[in-house]
């Protein structure tokens, strides 16, 4: 039916572009900014910083867009040329996005991010505190029967 015969092609382009779009918005960029850090030179090390933040808050988006159901093949394919513009020198399009809108937008909320990034760590570590020793021994019960089991085995 062609509803099925659609799904199983956007499943294919999805099967095929997903290896692409990690190696051209991933692989490559991890890669040259291993090139860059090797070098004395501060100049790559900042353009790469700036992919990386872009990266980061592009994939962030791209979640989001998921989550509701925007996501899909054709965020898939704009992501492959659309990191390629982020990355070439010839375009300094990490850095147009990062100026444009990036930047501007964390210095307007800095207070604020900075404030529920600290609200988030102390409520973690309260909840690591208070939940450790439940964890541990779970985790020694777990090791205890599983050691317990071997020996019946034996």
């Amino acid at each position: 039916s062609p509803p099925l015969i659609i799904a199983v092609r956007a499943g294919m382009i999805t099967w095929l572009l997903g290896p692409i779009a990690v190696l051209v918005g991933v692989l490559w960029p991890a890669y040259a900014s291993f090139k860059a850090l090797d070098t004395s030179s501060p100049k790559g090390d900042r353009q790469w910083l700036t992919y990386w933040v872009c990266f980061g808050v592009i994939s962030a988006v791209h979640s989001v867009l998921s989550y509701v159901g925007l996501g899909g093949d054709l965020l898939l394919l704009a992501s492959i040329p659309f990191y390629l513009w982020l990355q070439l020198p010839q375009t300094k399009g990490a850095t147009v996005v990062y100026e444009k809108f990036i930047q501007p937008f964390f210095k307007k909320h800095e207070s604020q991010i900075d404030g529920a990034v600290s609200d988030v760590l102390r409520k973690g570590v309260q909840v690591a505190k208070d939940n450790a020793g439940r964890v541990i021994a779970g985790a020694t019960s777990t090791l205890m029967h599983a050691a317990q089991e071997v020996e019946k085995k034996e």
